[in-house]
């Protein structure tokens, strides 16, 4: 299984965060990245508000968020996604655009069996 690592800063910073995404936090991110900018800063400040009450709680026992879709239906959520995602999701829309064609390049280079050369073909 190929990841795709979602990274936010870099330690020392108080934000740096690093998520291994698969491919279907992929699909879920790219379908955030690209909802309207108001749905994206309501969804940053419930995120935010999880994320402060998850900070009281020790890293390797903090809970996931479940957080609705844009189809509708709810996803469970990591607490580094969502630090991720409180970070990303207000950004500009060059810096989404950025994130959305990075990400996609990453899609098509997994769907196109691109992950394996196999020296005996």
């Amino acid at each position: 299984m190929r990841l795709l690592w979602l990274t936010y800063e870099r330690t020392p910073h108080p934000d740096a965060i690093c998520y291994p995404a698969t491919d279907d936090d992929a699909e879920f991110v790219l379908a955030l990245l690209k909802r309207p900018y108001p749905e994206r800063i309501r969804l940053t400040e419930q995120l935010a508000r999880y994320l402060t009450q998850q900070k009281r709680v020790a890293a390797t026992e903090r809970t996931a968020v479940a957080c609705r879709t844009p189809g509708g239906l709810y996803r469970s959520v990591p607490w580094r996604l969502a630090k991720w995602l409180r970070h990303v999701l207000p950004a500009t829309d060059s810096v989404l655009e950025d994130t959305r064609v990075h990400i996609e390049q990453w899609q098509r280079q997994t769907s196109n069996g691109l992950t394996c050369l196999s020296p005996l073909s």
